[in-house]
Formats: C-alpha cells, structure tokens, sequence
C-alpha cells in the first residue's frame, strides 16, 4: 500500500523526539531524505502504511495505533528520570536507554499490579547487604557478586558496558549518578542477576529495590 496515511505529525515527532533519535538517524535506517523525514514530522506529507509499520515497530518501538492519536501522550520525559543530570548528558543518553528505561516502567506497573505492591522476590539484596559510605566501589563490587554467585570473568564477558538499576535513596558514590527511578553505573561497579527461568532480577551495590522481571513488549 502505496497511499500516504493521515497520521498525526505531532506523534511522528515526538515518538522520534522521546527516544533521542536525530532525524538523520530516521532517515538512513528507513532509507530516505531528511527532507523526507521532516516533511513528515510537520504534515507536509505522510508515510504510507508500510513505512509506517516500520517506524512504529523497528525504529520506534511503539503501538501503530499511537500514531492516530490527536496529541503525543503523556509520559515521563528522560529529563525527569534524570533529574540531577545536566543537559549535555542527557543529550548523550543513547535511544537505547530511553527505550529501556521506557520498557522498565512498564514492567514496573506490571509487576506492581500482578502483586499489589508487594516485591515476591526471595531474596531481597538491599536487606542482606548494606555498605557505609566510605565502602570503596570495587569493595561493594567483589562482595556484591560474590551474594549472586557471578565470577569477576562472567560479568567482564558481558557486553553491556552500562545497567539500569532501580531507584536507591541514599546517594550513589561508585561513579553512579543519582535520580529518580533508575541509576547509571559502570558494568564494574553493577551486577544483573539473571536466574534459570525467564526471570531477572535487577540489583545495585548500595541498599535499593530490585525487582524480578519478564521480558515483555511495552504498551507505548
């Protein structure tokens, strides 16, 4: 199908917008102009049905039918999550991280949902594990791999050289910054459980909340 379809240009911006993605960027993995790209985004034109298909889904990341929407959704902007962080650093947050941290959020209402509140998990680390302030990082790291059971080898094969780790209240100081819901730190200073089953259990080395999680497509 071949014929433009009349979608909300506001939505086509913003979904680009929310995940840091420059509009070059867009136009070389849907192999068209930047021309192209804006024309779409300030409704000069429209994509047809199958390039829309592929930027809601391959690009985006987001239902089709959001696209229809009147105006962009309300959702928490990075800036929020990141609030500590200076512009420039959000500015270099990769579209990965905003879909993660999008995709985060919604396994976090899940699992609220599905167990009205309460954390199920066994093992909870911020409990059995505790550190002062002057408890050096590669200290906290050593023993927290040591509570997961993780070679230091294993985590060195991982490729994610960066984690995403639930909200702590007290302050980060193994090179982590602090902000609201989730919090950057070196993969040497971090840890991901990841259990037999199709659950993970995302921890930290300072007291904070972990939360087991499914792999699930996120609703928007």
């Amino acid at each position: 199908m071949r014929t433009p379809i009349p979608v909300n240009p506001d939505v086509l911006r913003w979904a680009r917008v929310s995940l840091n993605l420059p509009v070059e960027e867009v136009a070389r993995r849907m192999k068209k102009k930047v021309a192209d790209i804006e024309a779409w985004e300030s409704g000069e034109t429209s994509p047809t049905y199958v390039q829309l298909e592929t930027l809601a889904y391959k690009i985006y990341r987001r239902p089709l039918a959001l696209f229809f929407f009147p105006e962009p959704p309300e959702e928490e902007t990075i800036a929020q999550s990141f609030r500590t962080l200076p512009a420039d650093e959000l500015q270099r947050i990769p579209p990965r991280i905003h879909y993660l941290l999008r995709q985060a959020r919604v396994l976090q209402l899940n699992l609220a949902e599905l167990y009205d509140g309460v954390n199920p998990a066994e093992r909870k680390i911020w409990h059995d594990l505790d550190f002062a302030p002057t408890v050096a990082a590669t200290d906290m790291a050593e023993q927290v791999r040591a509570y997961l059971g993780i070679e230091l080898a294993q985590q060195q094969s991982w490729n994610s050289t960066v984690f995403l780790y639930s909200r702590t209240p007290s302050t980060h100081r193994a090179r982590g910054k602090q902000m609201r819901g989730t919090a950057l730190f070196p993969a040497s200073a971090c840890m991901i459980q990841t259990s037999p089953s199709s659950t993970s259990t995302i921890t930290k080395p300072r007291p904070g909340r972990s939360l087991p999680c499914s792999m699930s497509w996120p609703i928007c």
